[in-house]
């Protein structure tokens, strides 16, 4: 009886012997052009965040002020902004035309309430002055 043969396990899960550099893909494309939606995006997230305390210094809002649309979406907003303006093709090819839209609105939609709900943990657990 002809003993069965053993299954790459990491080939199954989408690595391969060097380690993601060649085929196949990255998840968010072929590398090295994968690497910049992957780097862009936490970069204009820290952006936007930076800008939207820019903002709230320059409305006259002190430290740890409460700044509800502004306290929601500044990272977000950052992150999308700053990928359509570096990378325009892979964001029309993913969230306009693609599937991802749904992932999108679905974050949209959530963000400022799991913003409330972490804040008010935080709080809770004594790591934050202010519950929002």
């Amino acid at each position: 009886m002809a003993r069965p043969r053993r299954r790459n396990r990491w080939r199954d899960c989408g690595g391969s012997p060097s380690l993601g550099l060649g085929e196949p893909a990255l998840v968010w494309g072929p590398f090295p052009a994968g690497l910049l939606p992957l780097t862009v995006l936490p970069v204009g997230a820290l952006l936007g965040d930076l800008l939207g305390a820019y903002v709230k210094r320059r409305a006259g809002k002190p430290k740890g002020a409460p700044a509800p649309g502004l306290d929601w979406y500044d990272f977000y907003l950052g992150a999308f902004l700053f990928l359509v303006l570096l990378d325009p093709g892979f964001f029309v090819e993913h969230y306009v035309a693609g599937d991802a839209i749904y992932g999108f609105a679905f974050v949209t939609v959530i963000t400022p309430v799991l913003h409330r709900v972490v804040n008010i943990l935080g709080f809770r657990l004594g790591k934050k002055d202010v519950p929002w």
